[in-house]
């Protein structure tokens, strides 16, 4: 029997308490998710911190193990990862960076609105966007 794409998705959240590398796996599904199945491999580690900081996860995080981490999950068909050159506001030159995508961002977010985790930082997020929006500043 073959595994659907949301299969996949559901086993790697249910083995990522096994290893480093799993649980960077279901973390960069997850952190993708908040950002429509998109993001530039230089901004994944800051959004793990802060998915990390909400969880009360005070471990640092190993850029290597990232690294197997999303050759891993590109190998399994969940994500692809492009060299792409791209621009900075803070910068005045271009870079290589890779651009990483979910391949099925309909998928992985029905998966994921089974993952406590996910929804209670996406709730997070949203709560926190609200307030700074109904904040008053001076004119």
């Amino acid at each position: 029997m073959t595994k659907t794409f949301s299969d996949k998705v559901y086993s790697i959240l249910a083995r990522e308490s096994e290893s480093e590398v799993n649980r960077l796996m279901a973390d960069s599904i997850r952190i993708l998710a908040v950002y429509n199945g998109v993001s530039w491999k230089s901004e994944v580690i800051p959004d793990l911190i802060k998915l990390y900081r909400f969880l009360g996860v005070l471990k640092p995080l190993d850029p290597k193990e990232l690294d197997k981490a999303l050759e891993k999950l590109e190998a399994e068909g969940l994500i692809s990862v492009e060299k792409r050159v791209r621009g900075a506001f803070d910068r005045p030159w271009t870079f290589e960076d890779e651009l990483i995508r979910l391949v099925d961002s309909g998928e992985t977010l029905k998966a994921l609105r089974r993952d406590e985790k996910f929804m209670n930082y996406v709730r997070e997020r949203y709560r926190r966007m609200v307030n700074q929006l109904n904040r008053k500043r001076p004119i």
